[in-house]
């Protein structure tokens, strides 16, 4: 073999090991042992905390959507609208604590129930009152239809409500026979899905109330949700059941809580449901009934929310707190349930499984930061300043996020330069054999 051919496979070896090359045999991700896999999908960890905003109990959480606000409503009569990033706010009041809270389509307004009666629509810029109009007793549940054009809320005076977001117009109503608890438009306007103390989930016509179906629980029902495509409705109950079941009422799945299940929602995508319990956890499971990750409050969690790009869960409860939660680990895991990880990325997701370490993903691959990287961030920034330990921490995540992005793209180019020798090496070696070839024969 000649020097320069043997420089060369060299320098593909030499290359291959700086740039990556090829890694070890893949291993399918059902194959990995159970609990690995189990610790991978309860990684989850706390973006922010927005626990020092409600004076106590939280009981409503909703994102704007475009994903930079979130709303909530809690015991002490308020409505806060925060900012995601740097946690500014604007609020306000109803006379009795607010027990949901709802972004317009466009993000223009808030609507809000609350125990004082009243259903509230307000500006997101400033707060000011919109339009309002009222239940007989308290208003549970409140939800925009998707054009932005009705809203319709569920009460305690068993009233299902539709109205014209413009003035408070009542358009149209039905009753339960209880009290109701929750609801929810579909994603084509057409249908209205409510839940309550009479155990009963009613499907009923937008227009003029009619119902149009309905199923039952076997305890009263607290929560319910249309899935994104509009075909299939999630419902949680005070039995600790929350059911997936088709628009005609046909049951799909379910799965448990260890208390009532108080919340609902679909991701964007349709994929994944979450959940919050009067057992003080969320579980965010498939469709199929089947449990993926969950975390914990210190008390009863009352509602969860997806964030518009299904990448974030927010949550709260009695504890006070609203947790918003990066979804990234589990949706790393859900790619490699799609396609083969290799032994290497593996073995990397296990170790971050076992450290609980920060997780982000981008086109390239999965990236993180270590914990002696954590504790100096949050030393430095401890040190500028007399923040809180809580402050200190947000503050810490948004530095690493920012550190991220700037780093996004010299990892982007260190890919493309991988790919470029790999394709250089492909086209140069099969020459130089061909070319030694040649002068043998000669």
């Amino acid at each position: 073999m000649s020097f320069k051919l043997s420089s060369l496979i060299i320098g593909l070896l030499i290359g291959s090991a700086i740039f990556g090359g090829e890694k070890e045999a893949p291993v399918d991700w059902f194959q990995l042992p159970l609990d690995v896999q189990k610790k991978i999908t309860s990684l989850l960890p706390i973006e922010c905390e927005f626990s020092t905003y409600h004076k106590n109990g939280v009981y409503s959480v909703c994102f704007s959507p475009n994903g930079e606000y979130v709303a909530s409503g809690g015991w002490d009569e308020r409505v806060i609208i925060a900012n995601t990033i740097d946690g500014t706010k604007l609020e306000y009041k109803h006379d009795g604590g607010v027990r949901s809270v709802c972004f317009s389509p466009n993000g223009e307004y808030v609507a809000s129930g609350s125990e004082d009666g009243k259903v509230i629509i307000a500006n997101t810029i400033d707060g000011i009152k919109q339009a309002e109009y009222a239940h007989d007793d308290w208003v549970h549940s409140v939800c925009f239809s998707p054009n932005g054009k009705h809203i319709v809320s569920g009460g305690g005076d068993k009233r299902v409500i539709i109205a014209n977001t413009i003035d408070g117009t009542k358009q149209a109503e039905y009753a339960h026979k209880n009290w109701v608890h929750s609801v929810s438009f579909s994603p084509n306007g057409k249908h209205i899905v409510s839940v309550g103390g009479d155990k009963r989930v009613i499907i009923a016509n937008t227009i003029d109330g009619t119902k149009q179906a309905e199923y039952a629980h076997d305890g009263s029902v607290r929560s319910v949700c249309f899935s994104p495509n509009g075909e299939l409705i999630a419902s949680g109950d005070w039995d600790r059941r929350v059911i997936i079941a088709k628009i005609n009422g046909t049951k799909q799945a379910e799965y448990a809580h260890d208390g009532g299940a108080l919340s609902v929602c679909f991701s964007p995508n349709g994929e994944l449901i979450a959940s919050g319990s009067w057992d003080k956890r969320v579980i965010i499971a498939t469709i199929d009934g089947t449990k993926q990750a969950e975390y914990a409050h210190d008390s009863g969690v009352r509602s969860v929310c997806f964030s518009p790009n299904g990448e974030l869960i927010a949550s709260v409860g009695g504890d006070g707190m609203v947790q918003i939660r990066s979804l990234a680990p589990l949706l790393a895991v859900k790619r490699c349930e799609k396609k083969k990880v290799s032994l290497q990325q593996y073995l990397f997701l296990k170790e971050l499984a076992e450290k609980k370490l920060p997780l982000y993903l981008n086109e390239s691959g999965v990236e993180t930061f270590d914990s002696l990287q954590i504790g100096d961030l949050y030393s430095i920034q401890k040190l500028k300043s007399n923040d809180t330990q809580k402050d200190s921490k947000k503050k810490v995540w948004r530095l690493m996020l920012k550190s991220y992005q700037e780093t996004k793209s010299n990892i982007n180019q260190i890919e493309l330069e991988k790919n470029t020798f790999k394709e250089k090496m492909k086209q140069l070696i099969p020459k130089i054999f061909n070319k030694k070839g040649n002068n043998n024969n000669e």
